[in-house]
């Protein structure tokens, strides 16, 4: 039977493989990981100097008993010197309250259990509890969390019964700025790696809608973006929608949206509905999503020396968005976290 592991089990063991300190739990790993991509005994015995009957014993083990059983008896003293209980007291005090340093969690350790960690020996079993060193995120103050449920089960019962003859769509606008934006990446050890700045200005007002079943994106380019340019968008998404009756566009609150000239114009077309998501849940918008896609591959950690150059790289990502089919399938899905700021 051959070992077969997802792209995800691929990653997780990848970044066990990393952490680990133990050889031979390194080499096990090596093993699941070079059969996995078809790597044959002869090969895996030489890159890794163990003997093919060692890697048929580890491919069986495996096989038979699955990754946590075959790599449980070389993490003997696995969780260092904290008992369970502790450890459970530790993970409970650290999903409460955040630190943002490992010697002021060192000191805590040290204060409720008179045991000792340095800062290193901290990192890895901080990992081992499935904690990781990240950047907090914002959450609008006055977000509510039976607002979103609200819209949510609305939305879904909407789209469950929704006819071929309507549409759905998610709407926002969107202004990147001509400005290098720095983001995480991976960088070899004790190397630098160094990206231009620039200071531009230039902003790219972009107004567009993302239909969530087949995720066509519409897109305008304005100079900027109000209740005319709306008006822009609305009518071209009707002449790419001719054969639909219906076309429902759900967005947030903002003002030219409820302009007075907007609602006179959904009064004379008669096939656009607004549906509003609940105040301060961006959340809830699929297509910012599709916003910070389109940042993640065009703008972070990208250098663009004209302002030009820029909106030519933001428009050819929309026009050629078939390219990133794959991951906007995974990305786009209707699933919505919801947000308490309670």
């Amino acid at each position: 039977m051959k070992i077969e592991l997802t792209s995800k089990a691929k990653t997780e063991l990848q970044e066990l493989q990393r952490q680990t300190q133990d050889k031979r739990v390194y080499r096990k790993i090596a093993v699941v990981l070079g059969l996995s991509n078809g790597i044959d005994y002869q090969l895996l015995s030489n890159i890794l100097s163990i003997d093919e009957t060692t890697i048929r014993r580890y491919e069986k083990a495996y096989l038979m008993n699955g990754i946590e059983v075959y790599l449980k008896n070389n993490h003997k003293g696995y969780w260092g010197k904290l008992n369970s209980f502790q450890l459970a007291k530790l993970s409970k005090e650290l999903n409460t309250n955040l630190y943002q340093t490992t010697t002021e969690i060192v000191a805590w350790i040290l204060k409720e259990f008179k045991v000792e960690y340095n800062s290193q020996g901290l990192v890895y079993l901080l990992h081992r509890l499935g904690f990781v060193y990240k950047q907090t995120k914002l959450i609008p103050s006055k977000a509510n969390a039976e607002a979103q449920k609200e819209f949510l089960s609305k939305f879904y019962e909407l789209q469950e019964n929704l006819k071929d003859n309507e549409v759905i769509y998610f709407g926002d606008g969107v202004h990147p700025q001509h400005n290098t934006k720095l983001a995480n990446g991976w960088i070899a050890k004790g190397k630098e790696k160094l990206i231009k700045s620039n200071t531009g200005r230039t902003r790219v007002n972009l107004n567009g809608l993302l239909d969530p079943a087949t995720k066509e994106v519409i897109i305008r380019e304005e100079k900027t973006i109000n209740a005319q340019s709306t008006i822009a968008l609305f009518k071209e998404t009707e002449e790419k929608n001719l054969s639909k009756e219906r076309i429902y566009i759900i967005v947030d609150n903002a003002r030219y949206y409820k302009n007075k000239m907007v609602t006179e114009y959904l009064e004379t077309s008669k096939k656009i509905e607004l549906i509003f998501l609940p105040p301060y849940s961006p959340n809830l918008n699929l297509i910012e999503r599709l916003w910070k896609f389109m940042r993640k591959k065009i703008i972070n950690n990208k250098y663009y020396e004209k302002s030009t150059e820029f909106r030519r790289k933001l428009l050819e990502f929309f026009d050629n968005i078939h390219n990133y089919k794959d991951e906007l399938d995974s990305l786009l899905t209707c699933k919505f976290q919801i947000l308490n700021a309670e």
